[in-house]
């Protein structure tokens, strides 16, 4: 009789031990399916820190990037009181908290009660509501890109097997994350001009036909700017395309300094630049190409001496089409080169 009770239980406990392993691999299934599922790095990152906790069934996620030294959050998740703490420079050296020593030493690392460690990071992590974590690396091939870690609010919370389940699940959440950061990076490249870094033609066309989509949806102004620099063939013919390249990178970060916060200045053309002012009318646009004009002819370029640009602006009429309000900009542009450069001319006489 004691054997077959003996038989009994331990049938149990492995019909038990296979259903929380089935339990378990449904809830990585989901997870990984989750994260697949996001498309931009943020949102990865969001999805990680959420799926990461939702998979250890504790209160947090969190997602550290590891580079230059150092660590900063780049996503985060919370179901309740348990907040991301601040990662100050030189903890990823000598803090103890879970994600740091992951981080340090390449592998799964847990911390089951913060309260119970005598360490700053320890403290700080418990005043946050930190009560236990566990972490694991994220790799992209032999380096170590970062640290997803799943935070509980209450001591011992964290599950068996957790630091082989984490291990597991920032494997496959690595690839989405290090595939859509380089995914990201390549949008970024095709729509950046690779000399002056400014956008390129494709990103302002992109970009001029969303605000125009929106100016039209909210009744709100759009103006756009083409700006194109004077005589900048004598600079290549007289000094080179080494020198003409620089005064084009330079006049670029002039530009740059002038637009604001919303605004896009893109590189169209050789010499020519495009500034786009979301709820900017007539006025406005007059007054940030004379804002550029003077600030490129502000100072000389070493080497190259004073240059200007001319400028022609155009405003949103109803019924108008990207195309439109770009051709209005380039006629009155024209009209400007035609008037003696160096100037600003609004199109249609206003």
């Amino acid at each position: 009789a004691l054997a077959v009770t003996r038989d009994v239980t331990d049938s149990r406990r492995a019909l038990a031990g296979l259903r929380a392993r089935e339990a378990q691999e449904a809830a990585m299934r989901r997870a990984a399916t989750a994260v697949a599922r996001e498309t931009r790095p943020q949102r990865i990152f969001g999805a990680v820190s959420r799926e990461a906790a939702a998979l250890l069934g504790l209160d947090a996620g969190l997602v550290l990037q590891i580079r230059d030294g150092g660590a900063r959050a780049v996503g985060s998740w919370s179901a309740g009181p348990v907040e991301p703490v601040p990662l100050p420079p030189d903890e990823l050296f000598t803090g103890q908290s879970a994600e740091v020593r992951a981080a340090r030493s390449g592998r799964p690392e847990r911390v089951d009660d913060y309260a119970a460690l005598d360490d700053p990071t320890a403290r700080r992590r418990a005043a946050a509501g930190h009560a236990c974590a566990v972490a694991a690396p994220i790799w992209h091939g032999a380096a170590l890109w970062g640290v997803v870690a799943a935070v509980g609010g209450r001591p011992g919370a964290i599950p068996p097997r957790a630091e082989a389940l984490l291990a597991d699940f920032a494997s496959l959440a690595g690839l989405a994350v290090v595939n859509a950061e380089a995914r990201e990076e390549l949008i970024e490249q095709a729509l950046t001009d690779h000399l002056t870094g400014l956008a390129n033609r494709r990103a302002f066309s992109e970009r001029l036909e969303g605000e125009l989509a929106r100016a039209e949806r909210h009744g709100h102004p759009l103006s756009l700017v083409v700006l194109d620099l004077d005589h900048f063939k004598r600079v290549n013919d007289r000094r080179g395309h080494e020198v003409g390249d620089r005064v084009l990178v330079e006049v670029a970060r002039r530009l740059r300094s002038e637009s604001r916060r919303g605004e896009l200045v893109a590189r169209v053309g050789g010499e020519e630049f495009a500034w786009i002012l979301p709820g900017s009318d007539m006025a406005g646009g007059v007054s940030a190409a004379e804002r550029a004009r003077a600030r490129v002819a502000a100072a000389p370029i070493p080497g190259v001496g004073t240059i200007t640009v001319s400028a022609g602006v155009a405003a949103l009429c109803d019924g108008e089409s990207g195309q439109d309000l770009l051709r209005d900009a380039d006629r009155a542009l024209y009209e400007a080169k035609a008037a003696g450069r160096n100037r600003t001319v609004s199109a249609r006489g206003d």
